[in-house]
This record gives C-alpha cells, sequence and structure tokens, in this order.
C-alpha cells in the first residue's frame, strides 16, 4: 500500500477517534449532570404537605419524580460506561496493512474474545455500581420517619418506589384506619451521623443531623410523619390532655384526618 493511502487512512482513524471522544465526553456529562440533579432533589426537596388527599397526591408526585430523576442517572450512566468500555477505539498510528490485517487476519479470533471480555467487564462492573447506587441514600430520606413507621425498603429507590405504589392506591381506594391517641403531640424524629476531619494534623470531630416531624403519642411512639409545616399548625392545635381519633390511609399510613375523641 502506497504511502499516500496509508496517510488518508490515518488521517480517517484520527477523524473517527475525534468523534468518538466528543460522543463520550456528552455522554459523561449527561451522566454527572444527571447524578447531580437525582441528588440535590433528595437533599434540597421535601413534600410541603403530607396529610389528607392533597398529601398524598404531594407524595406520590414527589416519590415519582424522585424515581424518575433516578434511573435518569443510573441509565446515562450505564451509556457512559458502556462507551468507555464497550467501543473499541480506532489506532490511528498503525499501518493501513495492519488495520487490514486485524480486520480480515489471524487477529480475528482475538478480536472477538477481547469484545466478549469487556462485555463482561461492562456487566459485572455496572452491576456492582448499580446495587451501590440502589442502596446509596445522601444519609437523608425525605420520608426516613414514615418509612421506618411502616416498614418500607431501607434502600432508598426501594423506599420510593413504594412510596409511589402505596399512595397510588390510597388515592384510588381511600381507604383509612382508626386509631385512638392519647396525649397526642408533634415530636422531633432526628438521625444524625458522626463527622471526622483533619485539620493542622489535629481530628476535628461533628456530627450531621437530621430533622422530621412526627405526630407522637403520649409514650414517645411514632404514629405518622408530617410536613414540617404541618407540624407547626398542628403543635398549636392539639392537646396532651385530650385523645384523638387519628385516620392513617391503609397503604401509606399517612394522615387522613385527625379530631378531638367525642365521649357519648
Amino acid at each position: 500500500m502506497s504511502n499516500k493511502k496509508a496517510a488518508e487512512a490515518r488521517r480517517k482513524a484520527f477523524e473517527r477517534e475525534e468523534k468518538i471522544w466528543k460522543r463520550d465526553k456528552l455522554a459523561f456529562i449527561a451522566a454527572v449532570a444527571a447524578f447531580i440533579v437525582s441528588i440535590l432533589h433528595r437533599v434540597l426537596f421535601k413534600p410541603d404537605v403530607m396529610t389528607g388527599e392533597k398529601g398524598l397526591r404531594a407524595v406520590f408526585l414527589f416519590s415519582l419524580l424522585r424515581i424518575i430523576l433516578g434511573l435518569a442517572a443510573e441509565v446515562s450512566f450505564g451509556v457512559a460506561l458502556g462507551r468507555i468500555m464497550l467501543i473499541k477505539r480506532s489506532e490511528p498510528l498503525v499501518t493501513a496493512a495492519d488495520t487490514m490485517d486485524k480486520k480480515y487476519g489471524s487477529r480475528k479470533k482475538k478480536k472477538k474474545q477481547s469484545k466478549a471480555g469487556r462485555i463482561a467487564g461492562f456487566v459485572l462492573l455496572y452491576g456492582f455500581l448499580f446495587l451501590m447506587y440502589m442502596s446509596f441514600g445522601v444519609r437523608e430520606t425525605a420520608l426516613h420517619s414514615q418509612r421506618n413507621i411502616t416498614g418500607f425498603s431501607k434502600f432508598d429507590n426501594l423506599s420510593y418506589a413504594a412510596f409511589a405504589g402505596s399512595t397510588f392506591m390510597d388515592m384510588t381506594e381511600g381507604e383509612t384506619v382508626a386509631v385512638e391517641v392519647s396525649g397526642a403531640h408533634i415530636g422531633t424524629d432526628s438521625i444524625s451521623y458522626a463527622m471526622t476531619s483533619r485539620r493542622y494534623n489535629s481530628r476535628r470531630h461533628s456530627s450531621l443531623t437530621y430533622r422530621f416531624s412526627v405526630l407522637e403519642d403520649g409514650g414517645y411512639e411514632n404514629i405518622v410523619q408530617v410536613s414540617e409545616k404541618e407540624g407547626k399548625e398542628l403543635e398549636g392545635i392539639l392537646d396532651r390532655g385530650k385523645t384523638y381519633t387519628v385516620r392513617l390511609y391503609k397503604h401509606s399510613g399517612l394522615l387522613a384526618s385527625i379530631e378531638e375523641k367525642q365521649y357519648e
């Protein structure tokens, strides 16, 4: 093969490589952006309403959006990882003769084996990272207290799927369960995480605490989680000396209504 044709082959290989890297760069940026948006939604946003029919819709939409953002992050990351691991890079510095030999010669079997290895590596690595992401929470879950009350999965993404399904059933059926609560009041459920940092050859210990408003009974047992705004409103209404009839939605356990018990 002439030097002119070899140079042309190298030029085209360089162009293909440049296009591939540009696509990979865009895929990686999209994956990072989707992941950041997913994390920000999990950390910064909470339902403002969690009681009544309006609360059911708010929690359902919140959970649905959380699932969509989570899936977008997972899919975009998979695409980016796939482009990095599965796409066979061009080799612009080899001669055209070597390229032809690799394509049609004795190395064809090795090429198939190499491709199979890349696919297997991608499946194993992405499966591992997917499981890590499924179990990953930015420590706080907006519906943390309610998740514990209802016994939903500790995995954040699975718990949001449970909330989406249970609130949808509650919106459809509208069934409630009545519970009598004595000493009802609004309490604070909190989770804390120890944080250690190094500075000037010394360790500094601190904690990161998340707080949630919950309706508690006289024994300080959590009955149902409410939003921070609703908690402040109920705080000025509830009287610990009275008994209340609390109606909870059957599937999600969210608060449908609360009324002072009437004695005949």
